[in-house]
This record gives C-alpha cells, structure tokens and sequence, in this order.
C-alpha cells in the first residue's frame, strides 16, 4: 500500500493547498490537469534537469497580410503554469511563464497561458520587433528570442 505524500496544489489563484493522494496515484492525471498537484520529484534533482528552451517561429504569412500578427510557439524542458514566487523555485519539472516586449517599450506583459501561441493586433505599418523571454517563477530569465516583422498594418500619423 502507497502511503501519503504532502503535496502542494496550486491553481489560478497562485495559493497553495495540500493534496493527500497516494505517491504514484496522479502521475497520469498531472499532465492532463496542470493544476490538480505539482509536487518536487524526489529522483531528480532541479539542477540536472535539461537546460529550458524556447523555440519561437515567424509570424504566420496569411494573419500578418490582415493585420494581425500570429507568433507561433514551443518550449521544452518546462511546463508554462500560473505558478509564482519562490515556492515553485524547486518544482520538477521546471515551471515558468514568458515575458512579453513589443518594440523595445519600458513595458511588458506576462504571460502564464498555454496556447503556445503570441497574438498581436493593430500593429501599425513598419518594422516591429517582439522580445520572447522564457523566465523561471520569480521572474529570472532561461533563455530569449526575438522576432522581427513587417506590419502592414495602417500608417500612424504624427
């Protein structure tokens, strides 16, 4: 018989709660569920995991000809979940979020979704650039990508 492990769940609203499930017993659940039980595996430290990628392509040629900028995505070796601060530091595997920078603005956006999949409208007509940044939970930076494009979105005028 299994026994108990503590286990802290975290969903949407970032707090933990325990999950009191046998070991073993939501491993074919977790990849369905990201959120029903993040555990650290005790087999494998953090350290020798497989070093964080982030593969980001150009944006798709038929949504950019309308307007729209469609910037197809992939990640390895990390799972991108709602998931902050320095609890989720030692999380096997590793979880992460992007941050997201459009044409060098003090500014930026995180996101914590899972379509693998950066939409941008009313882009106005140019050359724009978009910085890609696969961070860990508190923010420190894996790896990054740039993508530049031609929008032929409509001319701002001064």
């Amino acid at each position: 018989m299994a026994r108990p492990v503590r286990v802290v769940r975290r969903g949407p609203n970032l707090k933990g709660r325990e999950c009191n499930e046998p070991a073993g017993q939501d491993a074919s659940r977790r990849h369905r569920d990201p959120h029903r039980c993040l555990r650290p595996e005790h087999g494998r430290p953090i350290d020798n995991e497989p070093t964080p990628r982030l593969i980001a392509e150009s944006p798709l040629k038929g949504p950019l000809a309308e307007g729209v900028v469609v910037i197809p995505y992939r990640v390895e070796n990390v799972r991108i979940l709602p998931v902050a601060g320095p609890a989720a530091r030692n999380l096997s595997p590793r979880v992460g979020h992007l941050h997201i920078t459009v044409d060098d603005l003090p500014w930026l956006w995180a996101d914590f979704g899972q379509s693998n999949t950066i939409v941008l409208a009313g882009m106005p007509r140019g050359q724009h650039k978009v910085l890609i940044e696969l961070v860990d939970a508190e923010g420190k930076v894996f790896t990054a990508q740039t993508v530049t494009f031609h929008s032929p979105g409509k001319e701002v005028r001064p």
